[in-house]
């Protein structure tokens, strides 16, 4: 009888595992790659002593998630925050889709609404209004927002453009409070709080009623509509979970 044949190479196999949790060797390749050249070089030459660090590091997340979190002031809620805002990006705004004939639509019908004055508004988002009030008292210039902005925000994708979400209109939108920032001047703050948190608001422009032209009208209305539209999902998806998470209410705990 002749010997087995050796069973066929994993395409990703599994190079260790962590209280069950599965290290594959494309997710060590693939936070290799998100280094720079130079790095990449020497770390793939010494790819067992990476992957042991990635070990290390998952090591020492899950005895955060076992212990620390009863016992480290507010970093379940740093943690919870974090994870909310992913989970945002990827169920939620991944499937936002907002046509041009649905911006020039709402135009029609809202002519004076979209072409009336309006704000452009930075923000960084948290969690809690403490923390945006903790932020607001060091903040003394443009220079120390955009800092905050990198460091604090956990809006991952307004981040990149230094917290920048566009025009907004005097109508309450998405985030809820958009009549509000009208009492603003350019350059000033204001903490907020809304459905994903509080927000630190800086004003960074007011645009004069002239009438916007098509590209601007589509630069304005786009994120209202998609904002509008990622608050109806949010809804759709806390319905879905309702479903399956237990949830006690003791209102009258309030009172």
């Amino acid at each position: 009888m002749s010997p087995a044949a050796p069973a066929a190479p994993t395409a990703d196999p599994v190079v260790a595992r962590i209280n069950g949790r599965e290290l594959r060797l494309s997710a060590v390749y693939a936070v290799i790659e998100a280094l720079p050249l130079g790095e990449q070089i020497e770390l793939r030459e010494g790819i067992e002593r990476f992957a042991e660090s990635l070990i290390t590091e998952e090591m020492l997340f899950q005895g955060a998630l076992a212990n620390d979190f009863a016992d480290v002031l507010g970093l379940r809620d740093e943690v919870k925050s974090l994870v909310t805002q992913r989970l945002i990006e990827t169920r939620i705004r991944a499937r936002i889709q907002v046509s041009a004939e649905e911006v020039a639509a709402f135009h029609r019908a809202n002519r004076d609404l979209v072409e009336g004055r309006h704000v452009r508004i930075s923000h960084i988002l948290r969690g809690r209004r403490e923390e945006c009030e903790r932020l607001l008292a060091q903040i003394h210039s443009a220079q120390d927002f955009a800092r905050l902005v990198a460091a604090q925000s956990l809006d991952g994708a307004s981040v990149p453009r230094g917290g920048d979400l566009g025009y907004v209109m005097a109508e309450p939108g998405a985030l809820g409070f958009e009549p509000e920032l009208f009492k603003l001047g350019v350059g000033e703050l204001g903490v907020f709080e809304s459905s994903r948190g509080c927000h630190v608001v800086r004003v960074t422009e007011i645009q004069a009623p002239d009438p916007p032209s098509p590209a601007q009208v589509q630069a304005l209305v786009r994120p209202y509509l998609e904002r509008l539209q990622e608050q109806a999902l949010l809804r759709d998806y806390l319905r879905e979970l309702e479903g399956r998470v237990r949830v006690e209410r003791h209102f009258d705990k309030l009172r």
